[in-house]
């Protein structure tokens, strides 16, 4: 197995005798209700593994990180982009807290002797690579699952602050409220209900036992309004920071917005660059 990062930012020739690349359509049960997304799968030269990473959206999903996606899979890596339940087309209802439970149910399948093999995943070197709640959903996730090789956290959003203040509170109701619409909610108040009986159990500095000795990249936002790094990303990070360990545990600040916006292809190639780096 090998990675290529040179091609992160740049068209990869296809080899005569190699497969070509391929999207497919991802349709897998999770608690009853249909996942939809894509599955892009490298070019392959037959014999070789990928790597897996799954790439998860924040609220409600606007920014969708399908050029990181598309990036990931020229350097050579296996990338699924899910949609939560309740999200984007996908079935059931959508939840804050059953985030993690959606990306557990698609790791399982994923490593599955029978996916695995299909799409040559090697499945020692799976990643998640989350974005906004999306980085939630990664810390979150990684807690239950210790196989998984690292996780990315781009502007990782951590609805527990808010409920310690008020003007956050107020940034996290108008947040569901406004941007929640395009989400299958299963009343007006359920996504805000279901968040504020579990925000402490889930919050990003209850994770520290769990990920003190685990890889971990974040990336944070100087311009960021919504995930403040100061808040969202450095609490946890100053605790990882104090303990001794030989996981890699990083943490890079750009001068850019939420959505990292003009910073999309110095994104992309931090991202990548991190992946490899941990690739066996």
């Amino acid at each position: 197995m090998k990675l290529y990062p040179e091609y992160l930012m740049q068209d990869r020739p296809y080899l005569q005798g190699d497969e070509m690349p391929v999207i497919d359509a991802l349709e897998i049960e999770s608690h009853g209700a249909t996942l939809y997304g894509i599955i892009l799968k490298p070019e392959h030269t037959p014999g070789e593994k990928h790597p897996l990473v799954l790439t998860l959206h924040g609220f409600p999903g606007h920014c969708t990180n399908n050029d990181l996606a598309h990036a990931l899979r020229r350097m050579g890596c296996v990338v699924i982009n899910p949609f939560y339940r309740g999200a984007w087309g996908s079935g059931g209802y959508y939840t804050i807290s059953g985030l993690p439970d959606d990306v557990e149910v698609l790791l399982n399948w994923a490593v599955s002797d029978e996916i695995a093999e299909k799409y040559h995943i090697d499945t020692k070197n799976v990643f998640l690579a989350g974005h906004s709640m999306g980085g939630f959903t990664t810390i979150n996730t990684m807690r239950r699952i210790p196989w998984i090789k690292a996780g990315v956290c781009m502007a990782p959003y951590d609805p527990d602050p808010a409920f310690h203040d008020a003007d956050r509170m107020k940034d996290l109701t108008d947040l569901i409220k406004n941007d929640g619409t395009c989400l299958k909610q299963e009343s007006a108040t359920s996504i805000y209900d279901d968040i504020a009986g579990k925000h402490a159990e889930m919050a990003f500095t209850a994770a520290y036992e769990d990920l003190k000795d685990r890889n971990i990249y974040f990336l944070g936002a100087k311009k960021d309004t919504i995930a403040m790094p100061d808040v969202m990303i450095e609490p946890l990070f100053n605790m990882l920071k104090a303990h001794k360990t030989d996981a890699v545990q990083k943490y890079d600040l750009l001068d850019t917005d939420h959505s990292f916006d003009d910073m999309r292809i110095r994104l992309s190639v931090l991202v990548g660059n991190f992946i490899a780096s941990m690739v066996d």
